[in-house]
């Protein structure tokens, strides 16, 4: 009534003042439940967080609560931790973030808009807006962020108790793929196992996962499937081993294989090249072992291409140019280098040898026997065996075969046959051996059917060398070599190289010796007499008209040895020209010494030895040189009537195979008589007739188109016809012998390829013997004034490997057309 009383107006106002009252102390009530429901759920919060595992003491723990509560307060809304923007950043103070992976500092506004932006532009993070993460989790990580951010030595000087202690992450958290790749340096920084790069920890993988995917190109699927390694304190003095990269193998026990290095492998070593691989401590995914391969790839081309030692891997350059290339790769040790080069060896040998048995004919194949002495096996002399053929696309190859010691020269026919039995190939399929010594060592001889012929290159040395080696040249040369070591002072040679000394077991080099001293004037000539002036003069231009034929066998399409005797048969008249009008006694001495010795090794002088010489029959079956002019007429009968046995006996050879191959085709076959396949065409007892079971048998032959007495007649006015009785081979001879001569610039292979479909019978008669080069190397090789670099190279390589890295250096590039197919036709 009191109530009544005070309110004025009556009784309405008195029910609005009741209903208010009623209702400001529910409000009341309910904010004072709601209030005590908060404080045991805070108690609860905080027990929950002080019994997880975390960094932060419990002391600290509330601090950082009450902390957060303030840095939230004054009237901001509370931050909504189920955002995943917040799983990378944590809050600095009431009005600032951090980002946990940059640690740059943003303004917060109790928004996450700027901070999912910094994300997107400064680290590539796009996080979709559906996915959420746990409320606790969040909440606790940011905590933890906050605490790492204060556990600075201030901070930890002025903490007492076990609130200022900060402890090492629990390994029981230690889930995260990640830390198979790093290595905890302290609580707030690691080290990525690979780069050795030193990254901020701060509780999180993050920074550490985009560092693996960004430059060691990690995918996150192997990061998630890999098994959990060993933890970085479990492992020995604390640290994680880094595997070194090792050959991938596959898991086949072997006990008797021994390593290239002599220690006794685990497993047999695969067949692929390409497996070198990081070990399970290194990448594993596809793509890296494919940034492996071929990386390990190229190592291997360039030793093998450049002659380069095993040992070049564990140079400190090399090492620095490909960790600057690719520095997640390891290269291999020289022991698993050399495994894999056996690998390829092997490889390459296998589809070398299948081509070789397909492919070559009889007496198809060249020998070229070189020696040479390596350095690095204290003058060790080894024995380079190569073969030469033609293939089927009219290309000359030369394939190395073996390369093996040779403690003596009369062991050369035992190296030759054993590196044919190595390759599977018969002894019938070689034609000859070019040796690179101009007199035929003593030994047992070569199989029956091997001619044995001297390399060109060596022989001239030997000849101008033997001329070279009397008294008065000598000693001409003995001061012209005085002259070029002693440094000029006069200007007029000031603009004009001088001469350089030369090399005795190199003519080419006395040659430029003589021309440059030449060149430079009278001035130094004058230091010489009078004699050797003369004399100097007639040396520079005897070697120049023998450097003139090196030259032209130097050239490409000068390969073969085709072109061998019509250089020395020029050389040979324009030597006895330039002796016959020399005024000088020791010139003219010193012509007729190289005269005589060519006359010796190759007998220019006498035609019958000509007509029998291999060098003149690969002449004539050269389109360029086939009309043979340093032969007399009756010389060039003989040689045609040799050919037509030639190819006599070849057909003749051909046809006993095939009836070799009839045979045993006929072997299970009751009535052979009953196929339906025509004879060959040249086959033996084919002599134009067809067969009986090709047409009916009483059929009558096909009318003629002249009557046998016509013909007759003919043959009384005009003469027999000599095409009747001559053979087709023959035939086909005398059309070669009538076509026009090829051009000198051009190659005879590239004419006979274009040609064999018109002479097939001569065709395979100049496939043998174009394949015989004229030097046991390749003829720019075998002419160069100094030796080439792949010589030096070849002789500072150690013996173990040196048989596998020529036979690749030689024969990969073949090789690989073979597998592409490229070379047959």
């Amino acid at each position: 009534m009191t109530l009544y009383n005070a309110v004025p107006g009556g009784f309405l106002p008195f029910v609005v003042v009741s209903c208010l009252l009623v209702v400001g102390h529910s409000l009341w009530a309910e904010q004072k439940k709601d209030g005590v429901k908060k404080k045991k759920k805070k108690k609860h919060f905080l027990r929950r967080l002080c019994s997880r595992d975390t960094t932060i003491p419990p002391g600290r723990l509330r601090r950082l609560v009450e902390h957060r509560d303030a840095a939230m307060s004054d009237g901001r809304r509370g931050r909504r931790v189920g955002s995943r923007v917040w799983k990378y950043f944590y809050i600095k103070d009431r009005s600032h973030v951090c980002c946990t992976i940059c640690k740059a500092e943003l303004n917060w506004h109790n928004s996450t808009t700027s901070m999912l932006q910094h994300l997107k532009r400064k680290h590539g993070r796009p996080e979709p807006a559906a996915a959420r993460v746990d409320t606790f989790e969040s909440f606790l990580n940011s905590l933890e962020h906050l605490a790492a951010a204060e556990c600075s030595p201030e901070t930890r000087s002025t903490e007492e108790g076990d609130d200022a202690e900060c402890f090492t992450p629990s390994s029981q958290r230690r889930t995260s793929k990640v830390w198979k790749f790093y290595k905890q340096l302290t609580e707030t920084s690691v080290m990525c196992i690979f780069c050795k790069k030193k990254l901020a920890f701060n509780n999180s993988t993050t920074s550490m996962r985009e560092h693996l995917i960004r430059l060691h190109k990690v995918s996150n699927n192997t990061l998630t499937s890999a098994s959990v390694p060993p933890l970085p304190g479990n492992t020995p003095d604390g640290e994680t081993a880094l595997q070194p990269a090792a050959v991938c193998v596959k898991e086949e026990p072997n006990d008797g294989a021994i390593s290239s290095e002599g220690v006794e492998p685990k497993y047999v070593q695969s067949t692929e090249v390409d497996e070198i691989v990081m070990d399970n401590h290194a990448v594993t995914e596809a793509g890296s072992k494919k940034t492996a391969s071929s990386v390990t790839d190229l190592v291997l081309g360039m030793v093998t291409c450049d002659l380069q030692p095993l040992t070049v891997v564990e140079e400190r350059g090399f090492g620095l140019m490909l960790r600057s290339l690719e520095p997640s790769y390891v290269p291999p040790s020289p022991g698993q280098l050399g495994s894999l080069i056996w690998q390829r060896y092997s490889g390459c040998k296998k589809h070398l040898q299948l081509h070789l048995r397909a492919s070559l004919a009889s007496r198809s194949l060249a020998l070229c026997a070189e020696s040479w002495s390596s350095y690095a096996a204290a003058g060790q002399t080894y024995l380079t065996v190569s073969g030469s053929f033609i293939d089927r696309n009219w290309r000359l190859v030369r394939c190395c075969l073996a390369t093996q010691p040779l403690p003596d020269p009369s062991c050369t026919g035992r190296i030759l046959t054993a590196a044919l039995s190595d390759f599977g190939l018969p002894e019938t399929l070689v034609s000859c051996v070019v040796r690179d010594t101009a007199d035929a060592p003593d030994g047992p001889p070569l199989p029956e059917g091997w001619a044995e012929l001297r390399c060109v290159a060596a022989a001239l040395q030997q000849c101008i060398g033997s001329a070279l080696a009397s008294e008065p040249v000598r000693q001409t040369l003995a001061e012209v070599r005085r002259i070029a070591s002693s440094p000029r002072q006069d200007s007029g040679a000031a603009n004009k190289a001088g001469p350089q000394p030369d090399d005795p077991a190199r003519w080419l080099t006395t040659m430029h010796m003589c021309e440059s001293l030449l060149e430079l004037g009278p001035v130094p000539a004058c230091e010489l007499a009078e004699p050797q002036r003369s004399l100097l003069k007639e040396l520079a231009l005897v070697l120049k008209t023998v450097y003139i034929a090196a030259s032209f066998l130097s050239e490409g399409v000068n390969g073969p040895m085709s072109a061998l005797m019509p250089s020395l048969q020029g050389v040979y008249r324009l030597l006895e020209q330039q002796m016959a009008k020399s005024s000088c006694a020791f010139a003219q001495t010193t012509v007729k010494g190289i005269l005589s010795r060519m006359e010796m090794l190759w007998s220019l002088g006498d035609e019958e030895a000509l007509v029998e010489s291999t060098a003149v029959l690969a002449s004539f079956l050269d389109p360029r040189f086939k009309e043979l002019r340093f032969l007399s007429p009756q010389a060039r009968q003989k040689l045609h009537g040799k050919v037509k046995e030639l190819l006599s006996a070849q057909a003749h050879r051909e046809g006993e195979e095939f009836g070799k191959e009839r045979d045993v085709m006929e072997v299970g076959f009751d009535d052979p008589l009953s196929l339906d396949s025509p004879p060959r065409c040249g086959s033996p007892g084919d002599d134009g007739i067809v067969g009986q079971n090709s047409k009916p048998e009483n059929s009558a032959p096909p009318p003629s188109p002249q009557s046998p007495a016509c013909q007759n007649m003919y043959d009384v006015l005009l003469g027999e016809d000599p095409t009747e009785r001559m053979p087709e081979i023959h035939q086909q001879l005398e059309n070669y012998i009538a076509e026009p001569l090829c051009k000198r610039s051009l190659s005879p292979l590239h004419w006979w390829y274009s040609m064999e479909h018109r002479f097939p019978a001569v065709s395979r008669l100049a496939r043998r013997y174009l394949a015989i080069p004229a030097t046991v190397v390749p003829t720019e090789r075998a002419f160069a004034a100094r030796e080439s670099t792949a010589s030096q190279r070849r002789a500072v390589l150690g013996a173990r490997h040196l048989d596998h890295i020529l036979f690749l250096h030689q024969n990969k590039e073949y090789v690989e057309q073979l597998k592409r197919g490229s070379v047959w036709t």
